[in-house]
């Protein structure tokens, strides 16, 4: 198979990218970066009005857009691959990111799930000139919530959680645990069963916050569902507790930088790649905040700035060993704190 060709200035003008889920946290800023890049990007969207203001906010001809309402039924993606002859990359970055549901099945798996069963089979009908599948997974997909939390586990590339079904739709976070890690083992098999004409590369990102990636995005203090645990505590009063929040974070900016080199790179083919700068909670966020924003947010608590007690907490959760996705990725993360900075900058930018 000839691959793609991985030099981001060399005849990129010969082919587009398709990007699914274009309205979502990650995808917008993937779409951002690669029209930078000088790709030609075709989006997938729910309506003409995300479409449009996406189009808006990008101002480039590079880009355009296809209305679907859903991947979840099948063969919603034929009539863009039988129409877009010149799509040889594919991003599936849609799947919801609900940690709440009533209905984890139809809400969570399905999308997810069935999503991008469909995705694959209609590059596999009908879009033969397809060599790239990038697909957007998590770090749920490598470990359950209680592995993760496990001070005796050890979390690497090659890890699959082992949730069952049953667990999957007990309650809405074991839904998108289980959404994720469904959809990746449909992935493989799909490759394993079927041998298609394209290569897939996973990106497994933790829990991912930064701005968004464009300021019309931000209303009031609502953002992404996972970037809105950043926005919650300015809603805090001094007398509030800290909510307790211990996860490993990465910037959205890294996360879309880290796609980009699953395309380039042909040395990703066939490979996971878990995203993840360090562990990190609230007390931190809220040091970094008072640190660089003590006029505008001052009146929040202070907790307990950063001691060996917080240090030490960091060590009752898995052990994380991300080496092959470190050696991979060309490029230095983002700090936690300019991350912060960033995200409240915006904030502030947009009121």
């Amino acid at each position: 198979m000839a691959p793609l060709n991985p030099h981001p200035n060399h005849a990129i003008a010969n082919y587009s990218v398709l990007v699914t889920g274009l309205t979502g946290y990650i995808a917008q800023h993937l779409v951002k970066l690669l029209i930078a890049k000088g790709y030609k990007v075709i989006g997938q969207v729910r309506s003409k009005e995300k479409g449009e203001r996406l189009k808006s906010n990008l101002g480039s001809d590079s880009f355009s857009y296809e209305v679907i309402q859903g991947l979840e039924v099948k063969g919603a993606l034929d009539p863009i691959l039988q129409k877009r002859k010149d799509i040889r990359a594919i991003f599936h970055t849609a799947s919801p990111v609900l940690f709440e549901s009533k209905d984890v099945y139809n809400e969570v798996f399905v999308p997810a799930v069935e999503g991008t069963k469909n995705v694959l089979e209609s590059i596999y009908l009908h879009a033969p000139q397809v060599k790239k599948l990038v697909v957007t997974s998590s770090l749920a997909a490598l470990a359950s919530y209680d592995q993760n939390m496990d001070p005796n586990f050890i979390i690497d590339e090659t890890n699959y959680n082992n949730t069952t079904m049953e667990e999957t739709l007990k309650n809405g976070s074991n839904g998108y645990y289980g959404a994720k890690t469904f959809a990746e083992r449909a992935v493989w098999d799909f490759k394993r069963n079927k041998y298609p004409n394209f290569e897939v590369t996973m990106i497994m990102p933790s829990y991912t916050i930064g701005p968004q990636a464009f300021d019309s995005e931000v209303n009031g203090n609502q953002l992404n569902t996972t970037a809105q645990w950043v926005a919650d505590l300015l809603k805090l009063k001094p007398e509030d507790p800290i909510p307790g929040f211990l996860d490993s974070q990465i910037d959205v900016r890294d996360i879309a930088r880290a796609h980009v080199v699953a395309l380039e790179n042909p040395n990703t083919n066939g490979k996971r790649y878990f995203m993840r700068l360090s562990r990190t909670n609230m007390q931190q966020i809220l040091d970094i905040i008072h640190k660089h924003f003590p006029k505008e947010f001052g009146h929040l608590p202070k907790g307990k700035p950063i001691t060996d007690y917080y240090n030490e907490i960091f060590v009752k959760a898995a052990y994380i060993d991300d080496t092959e996705t470190r050696k991979i990725m060309d490029f230095d993360y983002i700090s936690l704190e300019q991350t912060i900075i960033d995200t409240i900058n915006q904030i502030l930018r947009t009121k």
